[in-house]
C-alpha cells in the first residue's frame, strides 16, 4: 500500500491557543478517519510563529503531540520576526518532502472526511491544487458545476502538490506580505498549465465574526494590507485600467487605511519596486468588477 504524505502548515501570530488546539484535534481526527478507511497516511503539522514572542514552549508542543496521535509529528518554529503569511509559508515549506502541502489559516477546523475528499481531484495529473469549502460562509467565487474548476484557491485552505508549489516558486513573498498572495499563487499555478479544483465536500470551519449588517468587519490591518496588495496584483497581471481605478478609489476614500495604501503604492512605483507584468495576454487573470473572478453571490 502506497503511503500518502502531507505537510499541514500555518503561520501563527498572537493566536488564541484554545482555537489552535481545536484545529489540531480536528486534523488528528481527520487523519485517523482517513486511515480507518484503509489508507496509509503520514501527516506532519508544521507551525511557524511570527509573533513578537513565542506562543508555545517545547513542553506545550510535546503535550499537543501526545493529545493528537493521528498526526505523525508536530513541529514548531519561532521565526524571531513578523514574516507575514507568504514568507512564513515559504520558510516552512523549504524542507518539505511530502507529496502535498495544506496551506491553511491557524483556526481552520477540518471535517472528518477532509482528506478523502480533498485528494479526489489529484487522480488527474492536471490538478495542481484544490480548495476546501469554507463554512458557515462559503467563498463566493464561481466554479464550473461539472469539472469543479475554479479561478483561484483561498489561502485559508489550499491543498497543493508539493512539486507544483516548487515549480511555480512558492508564494511571491517579495511583492505580497499577507493579502492577495493566494490569488497570485493560484494564477501562477494556472499559468504553469495546472487546474485548480474546488471540493465542496471537503468542508472546513472558518469562523468569522459578523458585524451588525451580517457582513465580516475587516480590521485596519486588513483594510490597508488588502488594498495595497490589490493594487500590486493589478500591476503584476497587466490591468492598468484596474490599477488606475483602485488608485483613484483609495486616494479619495474617507478611510485613512485605504488612503495610506494608495500613498505607499505611489511611493513603491516611484522607487521602482513594483513587479513586472507576467500575464499581458490575460490568459489566467480576469476581473469581474472589482473582484479577481466571477462571484456567485455577494457577501
Amino acid at each position: 500500500m502506497m503511503t500518502i504524505t502531507i505537510r499541514l502548515q500555518s503561520v501563527l501570530y498572537d493566536n488564541d491557543k484554545a482555537a489552535i488546539r481545536k484545529a489540531v484535534l480536528s486534523m488528528s481526527n481527520a487523519a485517523d478517519c482517513y486511515r480507518a478507511k484503509g489508507h496509509s497516511l503520514e501527516c506532519i503539522l508544521s507551525y511557524g510563529d511570527a509573533s513578537d514572542s513565542p506562543l508555545y514552549s517545547d513542553k506545550e508542543i510535546l503535550d499537543l503531540k501526545a493529545e493528537c496521535p493521528g498526526l505523525t509529528d508536530i513541529r514548531y518554529t519561532f521565526f524571531h520576526e513578523n514574516t507575514g503569511t507568504a514568507r512564513g509559508h515559504n520558510l516552512l515549506a523549504a524542507d518539505c518532502s511530502a507529496d502535498y502541502i495544506l496551506l491553511m489559516n491557524p483556526d481552520i477546523i477540518l471535517c472528518p472526511d477532509f482528506f478523502e475528499e480533498i485528494l479526489r481531484p489529484f487522480t488527474a495529473p492536471s490538478c495542481g491544487a484544490a480548495e476546501g469549502r469554507q463554512v458557515p460562509v462559503e467563498h463566493p467565487k464561481d466554479y464550473d458545476r461539472h469539472s469543479f474548476e475554479t479561478a483561484w484557491t483561498s489561502g485559508a485552505c489550499t491543498f497543493i502538490r508539493t512539486d507544483v508549489f516548487r515549480k511555480v516558486g512558492g508564494y511571491d513573498d517579495k511583492n505580497f506580505y499577507m493579502y492577495c498572495d493566494d490569488v497570485d499563487l493560484s494564477l501562477r499555478v494556472r499559468l504553469a498549465g495546472f487546474k485548480l479544483i474546488y471540493c465542496p465536500r471537503a468542508m472546513v470551519l472558518h469562523s468569522k465574526t459578523p458585524g451588525p449588517n451580517g457582513m465580516s468587519v475587516p480590521s485596519s490591518v486588513e483594510k490597508y494590507g488588502s488594498s495595497l496588495a490589490n493594487l500590486i496584483l493589478s500591476v503584476k497581471y497587466a490591468h492598468p485600467e484596474k490599477t488606475k481605478h483602485f488608485l483613484e478609489l483609495y486616494s479619495a476614500s474617507p478611510d485613512p487605511e485605504l488612503r495610506k495604501a494608495a500613498e505607499d503604492f505611489l511611493k513603491m512605483k516611484e522607487e521602482g519596486r513594483l513587479p513586472q507584468p507576467i500575464d499581458p495576454e490575460h490568459a489566467v487573470s480576469v476581473y469581474c468588477g472589482d473582484s479577481y473572478a466571477v462571484h456567485r453571490f455577494i457577501l
